[in-house]
């Protein structure tokens, strides 16, 4: 899952990151509006999390461009702004969700995952293609219903896929991705392995 941070403030844009990859998510920031506007009217997100107070242009003009450009990746507000009248407006924008600072960085997490589910039409943490099954809610994949064990970089690239419909699911399909998939069942204790490198296929 491909996410585009909109964030100014290092020591906020910091932990976020940290967060959301350690949950599964391609992470990718920028710091200006400007940045922000470009790389979200060009490039493909699986959502966005944007505050409004973003130097150069604000956040809000920002989503106001994209949704006339008819961008419509779902939009999380992270904000110090707490007024009713700019969440309204914020919403009215084009904005799917808002998040007033201070904020848990968990209810970031949980709310994202919700707004990408809704906007592939999925009502559940669970997706299902061919034998395998996602759920981003454990960070698991099982194949036949039984765990694999994956490594977070090898989770991320399994998520990123499925999410890209039918051209991300052909190159699931493809002998090197298989291979990392085949063989490998959970150990039991259920940790995560370390890497793709360097690690052969366990029968």
């Amino acid at each position: 899952m491909r996410v585009l941070l909109c964030e100014d403030d290092d020591q906020i844009a910091e932990t976020l990151v940290i967060a959301l990859s350690k949950s599964g998510f391609g992470v990718e920031r920028e710091r200006e509006g400007e940045s922000a506007l470009f790389r979200g009217e060009t490039e493909d997100f699986d959502a966005v999390v944007l505050d409004l107070g973003l130097p150069q242009m604000d956040g809000l003009t920002v989503l106001k461009r994209w949704r006339r450009a008819k961008r419509l990746m779902p939009v999380l507000i992270l904000t110090a702004r707490g007024q009713w009248e700019e969440r309204v407006e914020g919403i009215e924008a084009g904005a799917d969700d808002y998040v007033v600072k201070p904020f848990h960085i968990m209810e970031i997490v949980a709310r994202l995952r919700a707004l990408i589910r809704r906007s592939g039409g999925l009502a559940s943490s669970r997706e299902t293609f061919g034998p395998y099954e996602l759920d981003t809610g454990t960070m698991q994949v099982t194949k036949d219903g039984l765990p694999l064990d994956l490594s977070p970089q090898e989770f991320k690239l399994v998520s990123y896929l499925s999410g890209r419909g039918g051209i991300g699911r052909a190159w699931l399909a493809t002998p090197s991705l298989q291979a990392i998939l085949r063989h490998r069942p959970a150990r039991p204790a259920g940790r995560l392995g370390t890497g793709l490198s360097g690690r052969r296929a366990r029968t």
